[in-house]
């Protein structure tokens, strides 16, 4: 498997799938980590497209959800095997199922965040209260009972 990880500029990516893909083995598997760019958007020099895909690790590292997304032309066997290999070496892997600009978590916390603000600017909170229902909510410490 090869994973690209160079600057989010499109032609160069469409460029570096085009390079890679005369390079690698007829068994190798092609991915970005793009969450900028669908792998679908890069693979215009690419024939082997059945064996690319998008895969989206978090950070920091202690993270260790993986999402898998097909570029649209992905053999489903592709994401089922890095389904199963990704587990053994620890990570959780996530199946996107549809096209996706982002990757999920950070999707949904943009929106807490925007609401956040909105609670803030409309006056319903103030920035301690949120901070104090945050903290209750989302701490993982045992309280007494």
């Amino acid at each position: 498997m090869v994973i690209e990880a160079i600057p989010e500029i499109l032609q160069l990516k469409i460029s570096i799938f085009g390079q890679l893909q005369k390079i690698m083995r007829d068994d190798c598997i092609l991915a970005t980590n793009s969450s900028s760019f669908n792998s679908r958007e890069m693979i215009q020099n690419v024939e082997k497209r059945n064996r690319v895909l998008n895969t989206h690790y978090y950070i920091p590292p202690e993270k260790r959800c993986v999402e898998l997304m097909s570029c649209g032309f992905t053999d489903p066997a592709i994401i089922d095997f890095l389904m199963e290999k990704t587990k053994t070496v620890g990570f959780i892997p996530i199946h996107v199922k549809k096209a996706s600009t982002g990757l999920i978590f950070n999707r949904i916390w943009a929106a807490v965040k925007r609401e956040s603000l909105s609670v803030l600017s409309e006056g319903v909170g103030s920035a301690d209260d949120i901070d104090v229902l945050f903290k209750d909510f989302l701490l993982s410490e045992e309280r007494p009972v």
